[in-house]
């Protein structure tokens, strides 16, 4: 019985103190909460979000703009735009937000729309779009000395001036321009993070077909009829990684140039293999570089690429020129090329037996006077140089034609095959010679001094921190 009453009473004590701290702790928090309303109440009484902080000093507001790259979603050449997701950080001094400094007030999105709030927006912008879910994603801190920091999580669709004139051997440069639509430099400054106007996580920012190396940050203030009005630049410095074309295109093409080759190889006489592995090299070589421009736009000027294929389809459709020029040489239509043109042969020259053959031709009225010196049923006869008229009688009633033969068919023939071992030197040398100029001229791509390398950037900047407090 003695137990069971002190249990009971020692439970008791334990409830009333915890009733005691727990209660002073709801009262703790309800002054803190009546606080924060009243301080609220204050600042929002005769605030009017219509009217820019200073208004009437003739000093502007000073928006300090600080970007955190949270993807990059998309990079579309044949429209040159880009697609990224960013919070969007600003941070200003509204004077007419100071309170209190012995107290806080908690950041929230509930300010949103009751303070002024610069009217940011972006010049090369396509598409835009502020999320949701699960609630706003947009949030404000007031601070006691009147400093507002606001940052709003945004989709963005950019347009970017792309050049193509290294593809796939370039860098891209494709920018965020941030400037204001209502007010002038007069009512407004934007200005960068001096340190980091960017912040984006490495480990986790990763491209299929680029590489992030920096930023650079620019002034792009616009001077209209209507004033001038504050704008800044923050440019990404995009260069593209080689991988995938260097398998899908440049090797495919190599191997499709060498494989074009492989005719000089086989016998001048095979004219369906050698024709028929040309053509198809040509045609191979057309579809291969059709593939590769469905994915660029329509641009006027000659790309890198343009000039590899170009290059690697003139050694195609030269070796197929070169079985066209071998064959016809190795044909009999060409053999009267390197013939002398007959001519008549003089006595002196029939009878110093200079010609390898002679062309005999019959006098048709020395024949009807004299039928028993020529047989009827000749009208020509072939001599070789051996041979000899029987008497100077005859001789006077021919004509000798002469005839350089000196070059045999053999030789002609032998002739298309030197200069099919000339091509299989020739082509891959100057082949070689090519790619040597080709590679080393675009790859050695200057531009302009990236102010903001990859050791400038934050790679602790996941936890995607605030701007400092002024």
């Amino acid at each position: 019985m003695t137990k069971i009453t002190g249990f009971l009473v020692r439970t008791t004590l334990i409830l009333y103190i915890s009733t005691g701290v727990f209660g002073q702790n709801d009262g703790e928090g309800n002054v803190k909460e009546e606080e924060v309303r009243q301080v609220l109440n204050n600042i929002l009484q005769d605030y009017d979000s219509r009217i820019r902080p200073k208004f009437g000093t003739g000093d502007p507001v000073v928006n300090t703009v600080q970007i955190y790259l949270a993807s990059f979603d998309d990079i579309a050449e044949t429209d040159m735009s880009y697609s990224i997701t960013i919070y969007m950080r600003q941070q200003w001094i509204d004077s007419r937000l100071a309170y209190d400094p012995g107290l806080e007030l908690p950041a929230t999105n509930f300010l949103t729309d009751k303070v002024w709030v610069p009217d940011l927006m972006f010049g090369n912008e396509r598409k835009a779009m502020f999320h949701a879910v699960t609630t706003e994603n947009k949030v404000i801190a007031v601070h006691s000395n009147g400093t507002v920091q606001y940052m709003a999580r945004i989709s963005l669709t950019l347009h970017c001036e792309m050049d193509f004139h290294r593809f796939p051997l370039d860098k891209q440069q494709c920018g965020i321009q941030v400037e204001s639509f209502q007010y002038t430099t007069r009512d407004l400054l934007f200005q960068w993070v001096p340190n980091e106007p960017a912040e984006f996580n490495k480990g986790h920012l990763k491209l299929p077909q680029y590489h992030l190396e920096g930023v650079r940050v620019d002034e792009c203030t616009r001077s209209l009829s209507t004033g001038n009005y504050t704008c800044i630049e923050l440019t990404f410095v995009l260069k593209r990684e080689l991988g995938y074309y260097l398998l899908q295109t440049y090797v495919p093409s190599v191997l499709l140039t060498i494989l074009s080759w492989v005719s000089f190889w086989i016998d001048i006489k095979s004219s369906p293999a050698r024709v028929a592995l040309g053509i198809t090299s040509v045609l191979t070589m057309i579809t291969t570089l059709n593939g590769v421009r469905e994915d660029l736009p329509h641009v006027s000027y000659v790309k890198a690429i343009d000039v590899w294929f170009a290059v690697c389809l003139v050694f195609v459709v030269f070796s197929l020129i070169e079985y066209a020029i071998v064959h016809y040489l190795s044909s009999n239509k060409l053999r009267l090329w390197f013939y002398t043109a007959p001519e008549t042969v003089s006595k002196e020259k029939l009878q110093s037996g200079d010609c390898c053959l002679t062309l005999t031709i019959i006098d048709k009225a020395a024949t009807a006077m004299h039928p028993h010196r020529y047989r009827s049923d000749s009208v020509f006869s072939l001599n070789s140089n051996n041979s000899k008229a029987t008497t100077l009688e005859d001789q006077q009633h021919r004509i000798k034609v002469r005839g350089n033969c000196s070059r045999k068919p053999e030789a002609i023939y032998d002739t298309g095959k030197k200069i099919d071992h000339f091509c299989r030197i020739a082509f891959p040398v100057g082949f070689l010679a090519f790619n040597i100029v080709y590679w080393l001229y675009y790859t050695r791509h200057s531009y302009e001094d990236v102010h903001y390398g990859e050791e400038h950037l934050s790679a602790g900047a996941a936890e995607g921190t605030v701007l400092a407090e002024e």
